[in-house]
């Protein structure tokens, strides 16, 4: 290598160093946040800040909820069946398409694969109602995941749920399986989310 190539590579190493240095420096000047030198902003900032996380661990703790209703009125089967609506079906009610060609499932896969198929169903109704709570999103969601996308636009077409109690029954008759998914979901949306009357 010439003088010349080397000096030239050297520069263009010092060059680099340069700018990763300064992105670090740049990177720690926004993350590094000062210190408060005020305690009603110290407060205010404490206070904030687990008003966050209990929103998070309320919104977790009902999402958790509502995945373990789906699974206690799904139940679990490890392999391919014919449903009532003769789907083929999988895992916690999970309907398979004719690209998939599930054999197996264990109790964690099939889970995994449960919730996968219900945050399908809430991003849907986040995007198209995001002007509800988590807690009505959610049940907006689960009455997706059991009759589908198209059936909960139609019974929250007037933007209530008013309407549910039409998905009761069963040829023709109220179905008491469905009469307690309904109210799951009442209860939810009414942001009585363990069912319990007031």
């Amino acid at each position: 290598m010439s003088k010349h190539n080397l000096f030239l590579t050297s520069v263009s190493i010092l060059t680099i160093l340069a700018i990763v240095l300064l992105v670090k420096e740049v990177h720690q000047e926004r993350t590094i946040r000062e210190p408060y030198t005020d305690m009603e902003q110290f407060d205010e900032a404490f206070v904030q800040e687990q008003e966050d996380k209990a929103v998070y661990s309320a919104e977790k703790a009902l999402y958790d909820y509502t995945i373990d209703f789906i699974k206690n009125h799904e139940g679990y089967v490890a392999e391919p069946y014919q449903c009532a609506a003769n789907k083929w079906t999988i895992g916690y009610g999970h309907r398979t398409y004719g690209h998939e060609s599930y054999k197996h499932l264990t109790e964690v896969e099939a889970e995994a694969l449960l919730r996968t198929d219900f945050d399908v169903r809430l991003d849907i109704v986040m995007e198209k109602y995001p002007e509800l709570s988590f807690h009505q999103q959610i049940a907006l969601a689960h009455f997706a995941f059991c009759c589908g996308v198209g059936a909960m636009e139609k019974m929250y077409a007037d933007t209530s749920i008013d309407d549910i109690d039409n998905w009761i029954h069963i040829l023709g008759k109220p179905n008491s399986f469905l009469i307690m998914i309904r109210k799951f979901e009442t209860d939810i949306y009414n942001n009585n989310p363990f069912g319990h009357d007031n």
